[in-house]
């Protein structure tokens, strides 16, 4: 029984050995950045500040800042904002919400701070945004260029 409880043991290990092997391998860096996404994205409708995402991590915050910057080529902030703004385009383009129910909805108290920052990333105003929007589809166009 033992003899065979050892070659049971044997291929196990075996077999986990050949399955690690197939993995991919992990860098620590890209699973904070993994981690930081993952928690942005299931919190951006929230107040979510980029100290709480690398303590939510189990990292310093300049330290998350710089893995941002070199694996995905943005700053936490900006990452958060785009994420934000693509977000209220969804909502502008496909439901009735007023522009300050949309600014609620992906995170800002604050209506005219969130046109302001539409506007920066988007290169319109909200209000313009939706009504380009129903012009193109009204035209038969799919998307705004």
């Amino acid at each position: 029984r033992q003899s065979i409880l050892f070659r049971l043991l044997a291929d196990w290990i075996e077999m986990l050995v050949a399955t690690s092997q197939l993995l991919p391998e992990v860098r620590p860096k890209d699973a904070y950045i993994r981690k930081a996404v993952e928690f942005i994205r299931m919190n951006y409708n929230q107040r979510v500040s980029i100290s709480e995402v690398a303590h939510i991590v189990g990292i310093d915050r300049v330290y998350l800042s710089v893995l941002f910057k070199e694996i995905l080529n943005v700053s936490p902030q900006q990452y958060l904002l785009n994420l934000r703004m693509d977000k209220a385009s969804d909502l502008l383009d496909n439901s009735q919400l007023s522009i300050t129910e949309v600014s609620y909805s992906v995170g800002y108290s604050d209506p005219l701070l969130f046109s302001k920052m539409f506007k920066k990333v988007k290169g319109l105003s909200p209000s313009h945004f939706r009504a380009r929007l129903k012009r193109d589809s009204l035209m038969g166009l799919s998307s705004l260029d």
